[in-house]
């Protein structure tokens, strides 16, 4: 089973080059952010000179006991503090979105 995939341009990859990062997370218990299935969205972010990375969450379906306890009736730790640790912030002019089970979508500028 797998938790994680990273998708980069291929076609022009370049170990020295530098790449925006799209973070494709869901924290919440109990889903799975990683397809089981081709989807076109990250190819097409990836043509675009895009990094994609999807990491399921601590509470996610499949994991263990252990990974379950971290998130369960604790969801403002489920595996983010990590990703917003100091130093590990989003350098400015950093575009944020973040989307909701309704799908709306809310894009945010850092500064």
């Amino acid at each position: 089973m797998y938790h994680a995939y990273t998708a980069v341009p291929r076609w022009r990859f370049g170990l020295q080059q530098r790449y925006r990062v799209i973070e494709n997370i869901y924290v919440g218990p109990q889903g799975s952010r990683i397809p089981k299935s081709f989807t076109i969205a990250t190819p097409l972010l990836s043509g675009l000179w895009f990094a994609v990375a999807s990491i399921d969450g601590m509470g996610t379906s499949n994991r263990s006991r252990a990974f379950h306890d971290v998130a369960w009736r604790n969801l403002k730790d489920a595996g983010l503090p990590d990703r917003i640790a100091p130093g590990t912030r989003p350098p400015p002019r950093t575009i944020l979105g973040t989307t909701s089970m309704a799908g709306s979508m809310q894009p945010a500028i850092t500064t």
